[in-house]
């Protein structure tokens, strides 16, 4: 059995509410990415990214990483949802490597939708990711002038 760790998108916990069901089904049924482990594998952590880093944030990658490290992961799996629409994996995988080079960081967890599922999920899911809703100071306000 092999000890990993997943890094999950903050957008897609955070603020759509991804709760990894995908990612650990497919753990557990040893698909998708994880099929490669034919012993299975041990889930020490699901942590999700600090948030897009803008250009010179990439390092706050590795206070979150670092705890699946010293819990003995030998491998750290970016979640499905980061591949698909992560502009900074590759910062973030070189960031994790040179931090940690003996820990393995692979791409993927649960299997994609097919391509027609996908294409009506995806603007729903981008259309919940830039709602515009309002803000604590604007909800103070509108009580203060009511």
């Amino acid at each position: 059995m092999t000890d990993i760790g997943i890094l999950t998108c903050s957008n897609s916990t955070q603020h759509v509410g991804c709760s990894s069901f995908g990612c650990l089904g497919a753990a557990y049924d040893r698909e998708g990415a994880f099929a490669q482990y034919p012993d299975g594998v041990r889930i020490k952590g699901i942590i999700n990214c600090a948030g897009c880093p803008g250009t010179h944030g990439h390092g706050k990658i590795l206070k979150r990483v670092n705890a699946l490290v010293a819990s003995g992961v030998q491998a750290i799996h970016m979640a499905s949802c980061m591949v698909g629409g992560c502009p900074f994996i590759g910062k973030y995988e070189s960031v994790i490597k040179e931090a940690h080079p003996g820990v393995e960081i692979r791409r993927g967890t649960h299997p994609l939708p097919p391509a027609e599922m996908a294409e009506k999920i995806m603007p729903q899911v981008v259309d919940q990711l830039v709602a515009q809703g309002r803000t604590i100071p604007e909800i103070v306000m509108s009580v203060v002038n009511a």
